[in-house]
């Protein structure tokens, strides 16, 4: 498969990535040997990046059943929700125990709001712990995830953040505006969530087909079983 230099990490990924959230049983996910069986069966084709988060539920510990001895194959991002410096190195222990790794390439402040922004990157913030993970060798990389196109745009600007994570489909196209150009000035790397909207569209063909036109690196998608893994990989590689 088809591999992208991920902005100034350096990191080769390839274009089509996995999403968490069908990765764990409590959110849209199947049973446990499903969710084995799909991440295995992607590693087996060539992707090698997946994306979760402490607040999946159990899908990071289902990643790390298969990271136990396919960590050399796979890239991996997650995430905390948490906005204190405290409460994020409680969660990236946390997530490294689940993952059964002993580094995240890049750990990501989750869903930031506008209204967050001052406290997560204030002095012994949030921010400060991201970046004490990353002098201690516990990740590599700092990225950031809104659903906020102003936050991003914001943020991207201080260059604190190696990659930034946002929704972008048919119908939710703001970042088309300023935010894919600043992040490709920046050498920002761009990850796509919900390419099908959440689930709303069902062609996806023409939903790849929409994003490859644009200068995003990777897209990410959830899958929960063997069959829409295989469907979706019909397209990946247009």
């Amino acid at each position: 498969m088809r591999k992208v230099r991920l902005g100034r990490t350096g990191l080769q990924v390839t274009r089509w990535a996995l999403g968490g959230i069908p990765l764990s049983t409590m959110m849209g996910g199947r049973d446990e040997e499903t969710i084995n069986r799909v991440i295995n069966a992607a590693l087996d084709y060539g992707i090698n990046f997946v994306d979760t988060s402490r607040v999946y539920m159990d899908s990071e510990a289902n990643i790390g059943e298969v990271m136990k001895t396919r960590r050399k194959e796979c890239l991996i991002a997650s995430k905390s929700h948490s906005r204190e410096y405290d409460t994020v190195m409680a969660d990236l222990e946390e997530s490294l125990k689940a993952l059964q790794t002993d580094r995240i390439d890049i750990y990501q402040v989750h869903e930031l709001y506008p209204r967050e922004v001052e406290g997560v990157m204030k002095k012994g913030g949030a921010l400060d712990a991201f970046k004490k993970a990353r002098d201690q060798g516990m990740i590599d990389f700092i990225g950031l995830t809104s659903h906020h196109v102003s936050v991003m745009l914001d943020l991207v600007k201080t260059g604190e953040f190696d990659t930034v994570m946002f929704p972008f489909n048919v119908i939710e196209r703001e970042p088309e505006k300023e935010l894919l150009s600043l992040a490709r000035s920046k050498d920002v790397g761009t990850l796509v969530m919900k390419p099908l909207a959440g689930g709303v569209f069902t062609n996806i063909e023409k939903c790849f087909k929409f994003l490859n036109g644009y200068p995003v690196d990777v897209i990410l998608n959830g899958v929960a079983s063997l069959d829409e893994l295989k469907e979706d990989l019909k397209w990946a590689e247009m």
